[in-house]
């Protein structure tokens, strides 16, 4: 029953991302439009959001599996047993792509880190 709840849960993630992904690219379209006399905005909540878009971002190109494997790791706080058996794979399998997801996430958040002081003067 648990793994059958789990499956729903999956589809229904995956749905939830392909929509955030088209609004991403929504809101993207709507930045470039921003006019040129816009206010300069630093306050914590808009460097916050920024920081949540980035990581979202990262996130969301992850290979499918590596992605719900993480999010049912790290926000569900399943054990690997249960991941693997809603990706119908093994609880090894389940473990590597958590693994996977983690290194490119922190190898996608690194090289926005870097592409960021980069590009500042």
């Amino acid at each position: 029953m648990r793994a059958w709840l789990f499956t729903i849960a999956t589809n229904l993630g995956r749905n939830h991302f392909r929509a955030q992904s088209r609004r991403r690219r929504a809101y993207a379209a709507v930045a470039l439009e921003a006019p040129a006399g816009a206010p300069d905005r630093t306050d914590g909540r808009v460097l916050a959001d920024e920081a949540r878009v980035r990581v979202e971002q990262v996130i969301g190109g992850l290979p499918e599996k590596q992605r719900l494997a993480f999010i049912m790791r790290k926000m569900h706080e399943l054990d690997y047993a249960e991941i693997g058996t809603s990706l119908r794979c093994s609880e090894e399998s389940a473990r590597a792509h958590v693994f996977q997801a983690l290194r490119k996430i922190r190898k996608g958040l690194d090289r926005e880190l870097s592409a960021e002081t980069e590009a500042r003067p």
